[in-house]
């Protein structure tokens, strides 16, 4: 407990890429303490929360020697772990932590490590957290496939029932981020996880703004938008969700906050 102080102390001017200096100070002092502790100098470490606090620090920072640095406490936290230390084994948040410090600049080369790291987790150790993790990585990078491997990671979570509403929207996020010209085949693919959310569990706000999005962008037929649009907001309505970033989207991109909408809305009000 004194040692994960002592750590978050060391980091209390770490703000920015300009700080650097002070992570780096940080990330020595821990290692020092482990390098005592592993030469029988010193009987006393930090926890899994002074490790996972330094790896915190690593994630907000730009820098480059990021990933190399955080997987040095990981390997270490492992290390100890598997040589008898106690409360320093990752966990969760430790996984996390490291897929976005891997997958930080989007770049395709970067986001594969942070999937062979996430494939690499023992499945009995990943939880929701970790696979929505996951799911955002992907829906956020330039991978060509990161459909099919979203809406594949989302199908192994609903087989084991570690789904939430943060899941599908991660999905649907991907499928309106994706660079694919099939079109026709995306908005399907939105419009299904969109059926399967609704199955599972119950859309939020920002559920109905994604297949909004996904409705204006993939399809062609305006008719065909407009009439679903018009239902997606009745039926955010009727769910009592009604608010001005669900309008903001409806009014964008040319699809003017009409007389049907404005009626709708009206309606939502008794």
């Amino acid at each position: 407990m004194v040692m994960n102080l002592a750590i978050k102390a060391q980091l209390s001017g770490h703000r920015s890429t300009a700080s650097c200096k002070i992570l780096f100070d940080a990330h020595r002092y821990l290692m020092n303490i482990v390098s005592m502790y592993e030469k029988d100098e010193s009987k006393v470490l930090p926890t899994r929360v002074g490790f996972n606090t330094v790896l915190a620090h690593w994630e907000k920072t730009h820098h480059l020697k990021s990933p190399g640095m955080a997987e040095e406490i990981y390997k270490t936290m492992k290390r100890l772990s598997v040589n008898g230390a106690v409360d320093v084994s990752p966990n969760s948040f430790t996984n996390n932590l490291m897929m976005r410090i891997f997958a930080r600049d989007r770049k395709i080369k970067s986001t594969l490590k942070a999937v062979n790291f996430f494939k690499s987790i023992k499945e009995e150790q990943l939880d929701i957290h970790s696979y929505n993790c996951m799911l955002r990585i992907l829906a956020g990078s330039r991978m060509n496939d990161k459909v099919d491997m979203a809406n594949n990671l989302l199908l192994d979570m609903e087989s084991r029932k570690l789904v939430d509403v943060a899941s599908y929207n991660a999905v649907l996020s991907a499928c309106n981020l994706s660079n694919s010209n099939n079109k026709q085949r995306l908005l399907d693919l939105a419009i299904e996880t969109y059926r399967r959310l609704k199955v599972v569990t119950n859309p939020n706000e920002l559920s109905f703004i994604l297949i909004i999005r996904a409705w204006k962008k993939l399809s062609n037929d305006k008719t065909e938008i407009e009439r679903n649009l018009r239902l997606l907001y009745k039926d955010a309505c009727d769910r009592g969700i009604k608010g001005k970033r669900l309008e903001d989207e409806l009014k964008e991109n040319d699809y003017t906050w009409n007389k049907n909408y404005a009626e709708t809305s009206s309606e939502c009000l008794h």
